[in-house]
């Protein structure tokens, strides 16, 4: 060739990670041509070396065939010796391109795996939407299995129409609506099968449904719940109303309940209760006002829907005199003189006794009766001796022993009972001096035992 229209050479810079056809034409002065080839591989990181293209998504009909197309695949370092195009696990084709006669109304999600000769894997996926004609097409999505309080998260958003635009989504259950939204997330499931309808409804007003089934199986739990009381603290005292915190929780939570019943009398009486989790949080509202003076268990309950539970106590002091909307009056039953010496009995109902039982009925309590001595826990229980650098040994509790006493005119007495020579006070009494009753919030009464001894 003697005479030449371009340059025999050119110089590209940066070119596109990936690989590059570049063809070169020659022409003739008789305007005959040639031409020939180039392939230029240019590298970039590892991830950028092999790149996995399934092509571009696509719509079409139940009439039309379509061609997956993962020619633009590539692997800069490395031979790739597999191809494998699959939905949900079926195989559809093991080549680069692969033609599909026909797909069924829906939307399919086609994956393409790529495999070079050294074992590494990538993969893309394709989306393949098929109409009947119409073009609006409901997708409610797969079958869904989950156990019993699992959260399912149900999605419509694939529904499509390439002509209009849909316009309202109508999640159904039977007759019953469920959401109006294209995904909506619950766990308000019942053990067994549910099939649900999805019904898309376009600007044209074309009406489009497809349904999808969710199956719930037990729980296969092994793990409790949480239960935890953090505040009221322990013998703590409460006048008014007081929040209940602490912590009920559980993946599967079934619910749980807040109790209270006068101490060591186990007959308690709901507070509160809730089929939801509660972590570090109010869990009940606890009302002194409506509560006679006395010592209290406070008990939280947890369960799950497999059955596991946990609970959680405390016991609180009520106290005080703020009693709202208390009613209460008083019968004298008799008043005679035996001896020179007056006796009176009377019976009283008061609303604050309405859930205890005396003697005589609910509600309804005699003199003698009116006078209530209650402990926080047997006054013998939880003691330890601890070992002491100074004197050797000392007495110390795990938790504070507690004597309330409730009187007639409502007002309560508390006495703490403990030894003078508890760890870290050495110099009050001696090693051997018996347990006493101390007074606590104020309380100037004494309270001893009858013939107990001095010393242990």
């Amino acid at each position: 060739v003697y005479y030449y229209t371009a340059q025999s050479w050119c110089s590209v810079k940066k070119l596109p990670i990936g690989l590059h056809t570049i063809t070169l034409t020659v022409t003739d002065w008789n305007g005959f041509t040639a031409s020939d080839d180039v392939l230029i591989s240019v590298f970039g990181s590892t991830k950028d070396n092999f790149i996995v293209n399934a092509g571009v998504d696509q719509n079409i009909t139940t009439q039309e065939s379509v061609t997956l197309d993962g020619s633009e695949t590539y692997n800069l370092e490395y031979k790739i010796i597999k191809y494998e195009w699959t939905e949900n696990g079926t195989v559809l084709g093991t080549s680069p391109i692969v033609w599909l006669q026909r797909l069924p109304l829906g939307v399919h999600t086609i994956t393409l795996r790529a495999t070079d000769i050294t074992g590494v894997t990538l993969s893309d996926d394709v989306v393949i939407r098929v109409s009947n004609g119409t073009k609006l097409v409901a997708d409610a999505g797969k079958d869904q299995y989950v156990e019993l309080g699992e959260m399912v998260t149900l999605d419509g958003s694939n529904s499509f129409d390439p002509n209009g635009n849909i316009v309202s989504y109508v999640w159904e259950e039977g007759n019953t609506t469920l959401s109006t939204q294209a995904a909506f997330s619950t766990s308000n499931f019942s053990l067994g099968a549910h099939t649900l309808n999805l019904t898309v409804t376009n600007n044209d007003g074309n009406v489009s449904s497809d349904s999808m089934r969710v199956i719930v199986s037990p729980v296969n739990d092994t793990t409790p719940p949480i239960a935890e009381i953090s505040s009221p603290s322990d013998s703590s005292v409460v006048t008014l109303q007081t929040d209940i915190i602490g912590t009920a929780s559980d993946k599967h939570i079934a619910g749980y309940r807040v109790l209270i019943s006068p101490v060591g009398k186990n007959d308690f009486t709901l507070i509160a209760e809730s089929n939801s989790s509660v972590t570090d949080d109010v869990l009940a509202t606890l009302d002194a006002t409506t509560l006679k003076n006395g010592i209290y268990d406070v008990s939280l309950e947890v369960t799950d829907t497999s059955g596991l539970s946990a609970h959680a106590s405390t016991k609180v002091i009520i106290e005080g005199k703020a009693k709202v909307g208390n009613f209460s009056f008083t019968v004298t039953d008799f008043d005679i003189q035996v001896g020179g010496i007056p006796v009176q009995v009377n019976r009283t109902y008061s609303t604050l006794q309405r859930f205890k039982k005396y003697d005589f009925t609910y509600a309804w309590s005699i003199d003698y009766q009116n006078v209530k001595v209650e402990e926080n826990i047997h006054p013998g229980r939880d003691w330890k001796m601890t070992p002491d650098v100074f004197i050797g040994s000392c007495f110390k509790f795990d938790k504070q022993h507690i004597v309330n006493i409730s009187l007639p005119d409502g007002t309560t007495e508390s006495f703490e009972f403990k030894f003078a020579r508890e760890c870290g006070h050495y110099f009050a009494g001696s090693f051997y001096d018996a347990p006493k009753l101390y007074p606590l919030n104020g309380t100037e009464a004494k309270l001893e035992a009858i013939d107990a001894s001095d010393s242990v």
